[in-house]
């Protein structure tokens, strides 16, 4: 091979080589022909170290996967690279091919429920984060908030409140709340805001939680010297939440 790279840049580049999915003879054998050009089996043999067979194998696998292309000369068969830029072509090909199989497994396989777990701490962090739950949550979906201190989530959001609710009213999402007999007061006061409908509990409970349940997560927010959130993401659970929540409301007035 070539001197003009030093030996750090060609671990390099036969690193990256495999890691895009050419084998380590593959990548040798691609790498010499790109140094000495149109070359026989020989050459190429003697240039990547490589016992002669294992050179023309390899060559049958990059000519295959359209890298490298021959010749016959006087009845010898001389091999050729194509240049770098067909390894771009190649690994679309590839890539298209996984895309095609992820399609097909999620057809024909029932796929785990992946559940994510995000925890923060302190009012800029949860605000961050309503934000940014709010503007991934589907338009005319639902929030279902089974609240023991309403106010409390309020006065977390801070001069942000105002913005949460008119970007949650933008999107046409409807806010469910049940809360304790302690809460009917706050209650009615926020009777008036626009997709949010209220019921209580005939028992007052705790005012340091709240929970709320999205499409595919649910939130738990605990309120102490600081505000603390821990998130699950997943739908299935959210649905069983949802569940469980409905039949809260049910029996709630």
């Amino acid at each position: 091979m070539s001197q003009i790279i030093d030996n750090s840049a060609k671990d390099e580049i036969f690193s990256s080589l495999k890691e895009l999915g050419l084998s380590s003879k593959e990548a040798k054998v691609y790498t010499s022909l790109l140094s000495l050009g149109e070359s026989g089996s020989t050459a190429i043999a003697k240039d990547s170290g490589l016992h002669r067979q294992f050179v023309y194998d390899t060559l049958v696998s990059l000519e295959k996967k359209g890298l490298t292309g021959h010749t016959i000369v006087k009845g010898r068969k001389r091999f050729f690279p194509y240049p770098p830029s067909k390894l771009g072509g190649f690994f679309e090909h590839k890539k298209r091919i996984a895309d095609s199989v992820v399609r097909q497994l999620e057809k024909s396989f029932l796929i785990p429920d992946i559940q994510e777990l995000e925890s923060y701490r302190g009012q800029e962090a949860f605000v961050a984060n309503e934000f940014e739950i709010l503007r991934a949550a589907r338009p005319g979906s639902k929030m279902y908030v089974l609240g023991g201190s309403g106010d409390e989530y309020v006065k977390n959001h801070g001069k942000y409140f105002d913005e949460y609710e008119y970007q949650r009213q933008k999107k046409g999402i409807e806010l469910l709340y049940i809360g304790s007999s302690s809460q009917k007061e706050f209650l009615r006061e926020n009777n008036g805001r626009p997709l949010f409908k209220y019921r209580l509990m005939p028992i007052a409970f705790t005012g340091n939680l709240n929970i709320t349940i999205y499409d595919n997560r649910i939130c738990f927010y605990m309120y102490g010297s600081q505000i603390a959130v821990f998130s699950v993401k997943s739908e299935r659970i959210a649905k069983s939440y949802t569940d469980f929540f409905m039949g809260l409301w049910n029996i709630s007035k």
